[in-house]
């Protein structure tokens, strides 16, 4: 038996969880000087009020115990475990899986760095856990991961850069990048970090702009939205007109708000691949 496990950025509700057999590692927010643990995605406290106020802080990856405390848990109860986590060009939660597995000395764990984030990490983890469930090993199941990375993409815009700017992780994004009069950045996550693509003013060219990044014959689309973004139902609409695949929609949580700020939107996709 194969278990996956993640942290809370590929932001999956509790019942996907429960059906997928995924165990969740959370990162950490704080508010007002307060911690806080991340949760699923249908039970994170909408904390766009603090955000925007300024009251949200910063954020931090999981502590070494709560990797090995999961890791133990499922072999314990007889599981591989496929570990799959967020970017390590955003955050520290790779290494942190890593060095657990590594301490254990089990060769029954395989750390995958997924150079993903929220719907990006979903697809993902959906596709592992298909190929969990047609009978692939778990080396085998890794391997198959790290071959399909760049199979799937992510393009997104925020309506302010200032907490990307503060968060440290904006990687090869030109400093000259802004969001006044009305422009707005459109960014994309390449190779597990945040590289500018364009800039677009006004919603409309937004939404355009945006969409021109994703193939038609996507195989699928998840719609990742923090706050109240505008242009949410529009990139919805214009999606459908455009792609014939299922199109999903994910709520981002706290961390990724607090990176993101109160209002962001972003599409992630699966390329069509040959049968």
């Amino acid at each position: 038996m194969i278990a996956i496990v993640t942290d809370s950025s590929a932001y999956l509700t509790r019942q996907e969880a429960k059906d997928w057999n995924i165990h969740y590692v959370p990162l950490l927010y704080s508010i007002r000087s307060e911690e806080h643990s991340e949760k699923f995605s249908d039970e994170n406290k909408d904390i766009t009020p603090m955000i925007r106020n300024g009251e949200a802080g910063h954020t931090s990856q999981a502590p070494l115990d709560s990797f090995l405390k999961v890791f133990h848990n499922l072999r314990n109860q007889g599981y591989e475990i496929l570990c799959i986590t967020m970017s390590s060009r955003l955050s520290g939660m790779y290494n942190n899986a890593w060095v657990c597995a590594q301490t254990m000395e089990d060769k029954g764990i395989e750390v995958v760095d997924s150079l993903a984030t929220a719907g990006q990490l979903k697809l993902l983890l959906e596709q592992a856990k298909i190929a969990v469930s047609n009978g692939m090993g778990l080396q085998q199941a890794a391997e198959y991961v790290r071959t399909i990375r760049d199979k799937v993409h992510t393009v997104f815009s925020v309506d302010d850069m200032t907490p990307l700017r503060r968060s440290g992780r904006l990687g090869a994004v030109k400093l000259s990048v802004s969001t006044i009069l009305n422009i707005k950045p459109i960014l994309r996550l390449r190779e597990g970090t945040i590289m500018a693509i364009g800039t677009a003013q006004g919603t409309r060219e937004r939404v355009r702009k945006i969409i021109k990044e994703v193939p038609p014959d996507a195989e699928k689309i998840i719609v990742s939205v923090y706050g109240n973004s505008m242009i949410e139902t529009m990139l919805r609409e214009s999606l459908s007109v455009h792609c014939s695949c299922p199109i999903e929609e994910m709520r981002l949580g706290p961390v990724l708000g607090i990176h993101l700020g109160d209002s962001a939107i972003g599409v992630s996709w699966i390329e069509k691949r040959s049968e």
